[in-house]
């Protein structure tokens, strides 16, 4: 049956175009492969027990990278933003 009053059609346009805003969507922080001369070292976590081994960034037998860089002021923007979406999320979830 034809919806006479075209909300079907306004549904399914602003679905579309919601769909295509999120394949459009790109990450927009800037990031690096490691590729080191010497493997030797530790990669510091946030504290001394989650520090791990800079030889685990050693390419892999396929010559992928494993491991992948980001600069403080790239890292400090993408963690404010996902902050502010948890808020976010928070709030409509509290019906606000």
């Amino acid at each position: 049956m034809i919806d006479p009053s075209g909300k079907a059609f306004l549904f399914g346009t602003l679905f579309g175009l919601f769909l295509t805003g999120c394949v459009g969507a790109n990450f927009a922080y800037k990031w690096y492969y490691l590729d080191a001369v010497s493997y030797e070292g530790k990669l510091l976590g946030p504290t001394p027990d989650k520090d791990i081994d800079l030889s685990q960034c050693k390419k892999d037998s396929k010559g992928a990278h494993s491991c992948v860089v980001m600069l403080k002021d790239e890292f400090k923007a993408i963690y404010l933003d996902y902050l502010d979406m948890q808020n976010k999320l928070a709030e409509c979830q509290r019906g606000k």
